[in-house]
């Protein structure tokens, strides 16, 4: 995961945050799909590492879609509300899974948080605005409110 926030971070002014986090949450469906049948622990391993490429990828293009488009006296709010959203999604998500694993299978767990990835692709398509990334040094036209 820290690979791939130093990727996004280094190339983030020629990344377009909507297509982004748009590719990286469908791209994040293969592997969660791809877990349920995983042959052996070593391409179990492979998948869940790129899991984590295409969390962080989509983890750090919202955090910088929104520094850009809150104003400063917004972003830390904004930003204070994602981070909880995500921790508690976490929560919420560790709890689905013992659930759904529970009554439908391992497998069928896989197969559920891989729809979870595409629905929210789809939030991302008809919510996120398309914008141009900031250049640094430049302050978008919230930001001097």
């Amino acid at each position: 995961m820290a690979v791939a926030g130093l990727a996004v971070g280094f190339f983030s002014p020629h990344i377009d945050r909507r297509f982004g986090i748009l590719i990286s949450l469908t791209v994040l469906a293969i592997p969660t799909s791809l877990l349920a049948s995983a042959p052996n622990l070593a391409i179990f391993t492979l998948l869940r590492i790129a899991q984590g490429l295409c969390m962080a990828s989509a983890f750090a293009l919202t955090l910088a879609y929104l520094g850009e488009q809150c104003s400063a006296m917004d972003a830390g709010g904004a930003f204070a509300a994602y981070i909880t959203g995500n921790v508690a999604s976490n929560l919420v998500g560790r709890l689905i899974s013992a659930a759904v694993a529970d009554t439908f299978g391992l497998a069928s767990n896989f197969y559920f948080f891989a729809l979870l990835n595409l629905t929210g692709a789809a939030l991302v398509y008809f919510t996120i605005q398309r914008v141009k990334p900031m250049r640094w040094g430049r302050c978008n036209r919230h930001s001097r409110r």
